[in-house]
């Protein structure tokens, strides 16, 4: 399949507009990607590059590509380092975590659950058993945005302790989220 094809216009290449069964398009990058491909990978994140840096991005993609049967973005992001001669911080966009919440044994649980529901970067709020007795799983911007959250997570009255984990992937009942 000839990647900058289906950048130009999926419907060529496929069947069906992969959202239908909860899916996401994502363009493998290897030693047949085009530079329209690798552009827009480096576009996700934030990454500009001139022209001729592309053009080397390519080449070095291609020369990687015969010793490796896949890419991934954390090679593609080195390579362009290389090219670029630039030191690249990538600042993940949108971060999906999971808050597991400690409740104060003489608060009940609903109180502090009814508090979170009103928190606007919450998605679901799930009372649980173990070492802690609520999760939340919620959606923020940026690495400081969740810093921030988790504080005033933690200023509710009746919380004892936390425990954050980021979501590497989210996986739905019909395919990735």
């Amino acid at each position: 399949m000839h990647t900058d094809g289906v950048i130009k216009n999926p419907q060529t290449y496929e069947g069906f507009d992969p959202a239908i069964l909860g899916r996401e398009r994502k363009i493998v990058i290897d030693k047949y990607t085009g530079k329209r491909a690798v552009l827009g990978r480096l576009q996700e994140y934030d990454i500009t590059v001139t022209p001729e840096e592309l053009d080397g991005i390519v080449e070095e993609i291609k020369a990687v590509g015969d010793n490796h049967r896949m890419i991934f973005d954390a090679d593609i992001i080195e390579i362009a380092e290389k090219v670029t001669g630039r030191n690249i911080d990538v600042i993940p966009k949108e971060i999906n975590a999971l808050i597991n919440i400690a409740v104060e044994s003489h608060v009940y649980t609903s109180a502090v659950v009814r508090r979170l529901k009103n928190l606007q970067n919450i998605t679901s709020v799930f009372e649980i058993t173990g070492d802690y007795d609520i999760s939340v799983y919620c959606k923020v911007a940026n690495t400081a945005e969740l810093n921030n959250f988790i504080e005033q997570i933690r200023a509710i009255q009746g919380i004892k302790t936390t425990e954050t984990n980021l979501v590497l992937k989210k996986h739905t009942d019909n395919g990735m989220a």
